[in-house]
């Protein structure tokens, strides 16, 4: 993201691609990850809307996961700066985008834990969606549609590959705790907070340098067209204050999570600024 220089150590799984298979070593909560990672291949396989890695195997003495590896994945990200940055954007890279509402619709439909425990969310969390909506989360949450959550719904983890037709296809990965908002890998929460963290993506987490030639108007086709593609997928209703209310709290908690003070307070400023929806891009410019 932003002010890598001043990015917060922090202990997170090690991965590996060795002999054409994906390991990621240290996994936490192993059963509960395999058990997940099998239910999100197994929906991938169902509704044909993305990919997702095959287990091939685990080692519990070492807490290690082996995946099938998919080559040459780029992060949807690349899709959203080509569409955020480009003259005259491409029709195709909205739809890519929007398929990633439809596709966490369908995750959580279908994504089944033996064992879950319900969200809680963290103080943080808990002032900042009070400041944005003036409600209270625990009273918001009961009237929320609730499901198993992938946990990390985002850049790091939404890519796309090649198909052997020459399509670009989506593909889903890693459904673990993001330590920042979700700890647990086996969490059943609101729907909106899978939604949220995607959202606060769209809203411009991307490296610095790209924002001088964002047309930062999109925004909010890019997150309009997600949430009805979500919507469209599942017909459950999104409060779009709620909705707001859990992404500024998930960009909160990243931030605060990532970057040393003051460079949290800075990032979290630019990512929703209003200042920036009012600059024309040099592109506009000329």
């Amino acid at each position: 993201m932003v002010f890598q220089f001043v990015k917060k150590k922090t202990s997170r799984p090690r991965n590996e691609t060795k002999d054409g298979v994906f390991v990621k070593y240290g996994v936490c909560n192993l059963k509960n990850e395999v058990e997940k990672s099998n239910s999100l291949h197994e929906i991938s396989t169902t509704t044909r809307l993305f990919s997702a890695p095959k287990i091939i195997c685990f080692n519990e003495q070492e807490q290690s996961i082996t995946f099938e590896y998919f080559r040459n994945l780029r992060s949807i990200r690349e899709v959203y700066l080509n569409y955020m940055t480009s003259k005259n954007p491409d029709i195709s890279d909205l739809a890519l985008l929007s398929k990633t509402g439809a596709a966490l619709a369908k995750i959580h439909e279908g994504l089944t834990l033996n064992v879950c425990v319900d969200w809680n969310p963290c103080p943080l969390f808990e002032r900042v969606f009070r400041k944005k909506t003036n409600i209270s989360i625990e009273d918001a949450m009961p009237s929320m549609d609730w499901s198993i959550a992938h946990c990390d719904y985002g850049f790091s983890n939404i890519h796309t590959a090649l198909s052997s037709s020459g399509n670009r296809d989506l593909v889903i990965i890693d459904p673990s705790p993001n330590v920042f908002v979700t700890k647990q890998a086996n969490l059943r929460a609101p729907v909106l907070l899978d939604l949220s963290n995607l959202v606060s993506c769209i809203c411009g987490m991307v490296p610095l340098s790209n924002y001088k030639s964002m047309h930062w108007s999109r925004v909010l086709t890019v997150k309009q067209h997600i949430v009805k593609s979500y919507v469209d997928a599942c017909r459950n209703y999104i409060d779009p204050v709620l909705l707001d209310g859990m992404v500024y709290a998930t960009a909160k908690c990243y931030f605060n999570s990532a970057y040393k003070k003051p460079f949290s307070t800075m990032a979290y400023w630019l990512l929703f600024t209003p200042l920036k929806y009012k600059r024309q891009t040099r592109c506009e410019k000329q």
